[in-house]
Order: C-alpha cells, then sequence, then structure tokens
C-alpha cells in the first residue's frame, strides 16, 4: 500500500508516528506536490491513500513555532483548505482529512490496517485551554475561519466522538483570560527585555574584544587572569541586574491585577451574553422544530390530497366511460327511431296519396253524380 500524507505546516506529525508504517510506503509531500499528485492519480488505484492533516488556525498559533503569527499565515491557511475541501469533493473516495487535534496516528494507521512505527515523541490529542480560547476569538472576530474548518470537520474521518463545531465552544476560563493576560504583557515586555540583553550581550562582545588585543606574557598572566576575574565579575553583574528586571516585571504585574480584575468582569460580562445567546439558539431550535411538525403536517395533508385527487380522477374516468357507453347507446337508440320516423313519414305519405287520388275520385264522382241528376231532372221534365 502507498500512502501520501501532507498538510500545512504539518510536519511536526512526522515526529508522532505518521513518518511510516508496517506493510506500506509512506511520503511526506509538499502541499502543492499533494494536491498536483493527487489531481492527476488514477481512482481506480486503490491501494494508494491520500491523507491530509489540519488544524484549527488558532491550534497553530497556540502551538510553539518558528513561524511569526500574521495575516499572511491565516490567508494562506484558509486559501490551502478551501483547495483541499475542492478536491476531496471531486475524490471523496481517495482523499482522506484527518483532524491532527483529535486522531492520533495509531488511530489512523489501524483504520488502514497498518501499524506505525514507534516513535520518541508521544502522539495524543488534546484541546489546552489557550487554544480553546483563540478558538473562540476567532468565532467572535472572524467567523469565516470557522465556516472552513466545520466544512473540513463535516467531511473528516473522525474515529470516535463527533465533529468539533462553533456551538461546543465554552467561554474560556478566567485561568485561561489571567493566562492570556500575562502573555501580552510578556509580549509587551518582550522588545524591551530583548533591547537589554542585546546591549550586554555587546559588551560582553567589547570585552572579549579587548582580550583579543592584549598581547599576553608571562609577567602580564596574573593580571590578564584578574582582568579575567574582574569580566567574571561583571558578567555576574550583568545577571543580577538581568534577574532585578525579571523581579521588578514581576512587581509590575502586581499593578496589572486590577487591570486583570476588569478584564475579568468582562469575561464573566462575556458569559452572560453567551448564555444569552444560546437562550435564543434553543428558542430558534424550539422554533425550527415546530416549524418542522407544521411541515409534516402539510406533507401528510398534501399526500391525503394528492389520493383523493387520484381517486377522483379514476372516478371520473369511470364517468367518462359509461357516459360514452350511455352516449353509444343513445346513438343507436336515435338511428333506430329515425329509421322508425322514415318508415312512418313514408307510410303518412303513402296515405296522403292515396287520399288525394281517393279526392280526386270523390270529385270526379260528384261531377258524374251532377249529371245523372240533371238528366233524370230533364227526364222528368219530359213526361
Amino acid at each position: 500500500m502507498e500512502v501520501f500524507i501532507s498538510g500545512l505546516l504539518e510536519e511536526s506529525a512526522l515526529d508522532q508516528g505518521y513518518a511510516a508504517a508496517t506493510g506500506a510506503t509512506v511520503t511526506w509531500l509538499d502541499p502543492k506536490d499533494f494536491v498536483k499528485h493527487c489531481e492527476t492519480t488514477d481512482n481506480a488505484q486503490s491501494e494508494q491513500r491520500w491523507i491530509w492533516l489540519y488544524r484549527g488556525p488558532w491550534s497553530m498559533l497556540a502551538a510553539p513555532s518558528d513561524i511569526p503569527a500574521d495575516q499572511q499565515l491565516l490567508d494562506k491557511w484558509l486559501e490551502q483548505q478551501r483547495v483541499v475541501l475542492k478536491l476531496h469533493h471531486e475524490k471523496p473516495a481517495t482523499v482522506l482529512l484527518v483532524n491532527r487535534k483529535t486522531t492520533t496516528a495509531q488511530e489512523l494507521f489501524s483504520s488502514l490496517g497498518l501499524t506505525p512505527l514507534p516513535t520518541k515523541t508521544a502522539s495524543s490529542p488534546e484541546q489546552n485551554d489557550l487554544s480553546m480560547a483563540l478558538a473562540k476569538l476567532f468565532e467572535w472576530i472572524d467567523p469565516y475561519f470557522w465556516e472552513v474548518f466545520e466544512a473540513l470537520e463535516a467531511v473528516a474521518w473522525i474515529p470516535k466522538g463527533n465533529p468539533l463545531f462553533r456551538n461546543q465552544l465554552a467561554p474560556p476560563s478566567l485561568e485561561t483570560v489571567l493566562q492570556i493576560t500575562t502573555l501580552l504583557t510578556a509580549g509587551h515586555r518582550l522588545p524591551e527585555v530583548e533591547k537589554e540583553l542585546s546591549e550586554q550581550l555587546q559588551h560582553v562582545h567589547e570585552l572579549r574584544s579587548n582580550l583579543k588585543k592584549i598581547q599576553v606574557s608571562d609577567s602580564e598572566l596574573n593580571e590578564l587572569k584578574q582582568e579575567n576575574e574582574l569580566l567574571l565579575l561583571q558578567l555576574h553583574q550583568v545577571q543580577e541586574e538581568l534577574e532585578k528586571t525579571f523581579l521588578e516585571n514581576r512587581e509590575r504585574s502586581a499593578a496589572l491585577e486590577e487591570e486583570k480584575k476588569k478584564q475579568t468582569q468582562k469575561a464573566v460580562q462575556t458569559k452572560q451574553d453567551y448564555q444569552i445567546l444560546e437562550q435564543q439558539l434553543a428558542e430558534l431550535v424550539t422554533a425550527e422544530k415546530k416549524s418542522a411538525e407544521t411541515l409534516e403536517k402539510v406533507r401528510q395533508a398534501n399526500t391525503h390530497l394528492l389520493a383523493e385527487k387520484k381517486a377522483l380522477a379514476e372516478r371520473n374516468t369511470e364517468l367518462e366511460q359509461r357516459a360514452a357507453h350511455e352516449l353509444k347507446e343513445l346513438q343507436e337508440e336515435n338511428e333506430l327511431l329515425l329509421l322508425q320516423l322514415h318508415q312512418v313519414q313514408e307510410e303518412l305519405e303513402s296515405y296522403f296519396l292515396a287520399g288525394q287520388q281517393m279526392g280526386v275520385t270523390l270529385i270526379q264522382s260528384q261531377h258524374t253524380m251532377d249529371q245523372a241528376r240533371q238528366l233524370l231532372c230533364r227526364i222528368a221534365l219530359q213526361r
């Protein structure tokens, strides 16, 4: 089996069991090469597995790294994850998305029937408080990062549990808020400390340069030793000054307690606002449930109406067939009646003609009788 693994800034996974496994050839690819080769691979090659490791941008920012966190890094994360989501949509059976924060190499390779080789670095999923607090900040500041992350979680391979969605996040605890405040304070103080350290290092470098310029001789060896001791003493003084500066910074942190209390109050207010939003969300879920029930009732009524419509259509078809049959019978009866009518009409015409002939005969007979009467009258007169 060939296994190709990649991920944006996920090279540290190689030290946690993702580098090799028994029974397979595991190859780490650059994200661009991963997408390029995966697009050209044949889906029918069942012996290949393409695994993309990802984390939320907040987890990357919370983890120790030499890469500075800036807008360019976040934009690159968005662009790369969208490309991989498109690739998974085109080849869902080929590309496997895995969340490094919730899935170990042991779980992943076990699902493929493989066993990862032992490593010196332990591999265990974790979700620290700082990472979760940053995730909550991303939800408030720019929720589009969460939309892309939730799209990854929705199609990712998850060995146990459920996908991580923003509605599962709880407000950060007071300890986490104080930790973030301490980190911010240290970050603001860092340029000043770096400047002081640079000055001290420059001073040490000048002292070393001066030592190299001195011509060492047997007679001056003791003097050089004394100067070295003096330099060591100065170095200890510098160290003490740095420790003093560190203690002063700790004292200054006490002055920030009031500000921390204000931040705590803001956090409490934020928690209350979050609870109100949760209540509103619950009301929306209830309303959505009622809407779903109403929709189901409408669907049932629609089904009933469709059944009635079908029954009416069948009844209409039956009536049409019956009407057609009755119409045919009426047409046959009408034809018979017309035939009988014609016969009666012919008989009446024959009777009419016979009557006319009888009338003519009667008129002739009447005329003959009138002549006979006249003849009789004449005969009577002659006598």
